[in-house]
């Protein structure tokens, strides 16, 4: 437990080492970085914020190559690499993190980057890369992405409820299925939901999804609220565009399952 503010500025070692097991408790305060992460995680570990910030660090503000991550109430901003980086064994379950201005560093970074991520009441703003990310599996719940270069990104499979995804450069964005509950996405000029296999959406609002300039004129660039391979289904669901795209001979059309199809 943290007993004040932890300045590691200049440092060249990570500013705390947890060995496998080991929670830190920042009480509020504030632990910042220095020419290497924030935080290293040698085994599974456990960060519990208490409104605390974790910021600075060259490289991540939080680094667990091989082993999960709890972490919960923290703020993780101003990192030269990710917020959180777990990308080898990790699974990332993350309550109530808030995750700005990562990833300003020579190698870049996102928000939450993990294997497997598990967010809950989160947000995450103007990170370099992705708001959440999951190489396996993300699910977002109740949280907000904003400003990122990708709001929501998994290579399989995404889940999002009950959230914001908005002002990205891409909205939600997988190469296998993506389903959305209850959620708005809207203002991500490359497109809203893009999903190269099954796209299942209910109760969510999509606008303003395709005012990036290359929509026009990159062939292939294909930007819309709801971009599929596959015909999407939609259940009570407010767009305005479709796309479908076709790899085999590069067609492209609508779904004809939003207002301006």
């Amino acid at each position: 437990m943290l007993v004040g503010d932890l300045d590691c500025s200049g440092d060249l070692t990570p500013a705390i080492s947890l060995e496998d097991g080991a929670q830190l408790d920042l009480a509020g305060f504030t632990l910042t970085g220095g020419e290497s992460t924030g935080v290293t995680c040698l085994g599974d570990c456990t960060i519990v914020g208490g409104g605390g910030t974790i910021t600075g660090a060259q490289l991540a503000g939080v680094a667990a190559a091989f082993a999960d991550v709890v972490v919960s109430d923290v703020s993780i901003s101003g990192n030269g690499d990710s917020g959180i980086a777990a990308w080898l064994k990790g699974e990332v379950t993350a309550t109530n993190v808030t995750t700005n201005d990562n990833g300003w560093g020579g190698n870049g970074g996102g928000g939450i980057e993990a294997r497997v991520l598990v967010a809950t009441g989160c947000t995450a703003t103007g990170n370099y890369r992705s708001g959440f990310y999951g190489e396996k599996d993300v699910t977002v719940s109740g949280s907000t992405s904003s400003g990122n270069r990708r709001g929501v990104y998994g290579h399989r499979r995404i889940v999002v409820n009950n959230s914001t995804v908005t002002n990205n450069e891409h909205g939600i964005y997988a190469y296998k299925r993506v389903e959305i509950a209850g959620s708005v996405v809207t203002d991500n000029p490359s497109g809203g939901a893009w999903s190269d296999r099954k796209l299942v959406i209910s109760s969510s609002t999509f606008s303003d999804n395709s005012s990036d300039p290359y929509c026009l004129t990159v062939p292939g660039w294909l930007c819309a609220d709801i971009v599929s391979l596959r015909r999407p289904l939609v259940n009570v669901v407010s767009c305005e565009t479709s796309a479908s795209f076709n790899y085999r001979d590069d067609s492209i059309g609508t779904w004809g399952v939003c207002a301006n199809d």
